[in-house]
């Protein structure tokens, strides 16, 4: 059964039951299953955009930069992104990870190093 399904019948058990609509639980209870039904609601919108969008990326992309894009893990906490000049490898980097001055490139091992001479403290 899916979510909206699910939600649907917890609604309709709910209106089954004709508690007292002016008790304060039972205005929680119709207030949080309305609540349900908008995420539900909502997360169906977005899952048919993400499917759209993939539609749009893979006919528009060789199908193995499409593969490549599934496999890519993008950090939230990423500040920068940083392509290796030797492989092309593209990496996610937080702020401490740029002020360590090197990394190595988890592709093709060469080193990578960041120059921060010339940035203003509130820069880094």
């Amino acid at each position: 059964m899916t979510l909206a399904r699910r939600a649907a019948h917890l609604q309709g058990l709910f209106e089954g039951m004709q508690l007292d609509e002016t008790k304060k639980e039972t205005k929680i209870i119709s207030e949080i299953l309305d609540i349900l039904a908008e995420t539900t609601e909502e997360l169906q919108r977005l899952s048919n955009e993400n499917d759209t969008l993939k539609h749009i990326i893979h006919h528009n992309c060789d199908n193995n930069v499409f593969d490549e894009l599934e496999n890519v893990d993008i950090d939230d906490g990423a500040d920068y992104q940083v392509i290796c000049p030797t492989c092309g490898e593209i990496m996610y980097l937080d702020a401490a990870a740029i002020e360590l001055g090197s990394i190595d490139c988890g592709s093709c091992g060469e080193l990578l190093e960041f120059d921060l001479s010339d940035l203003e403290e509130e820069d880094i």
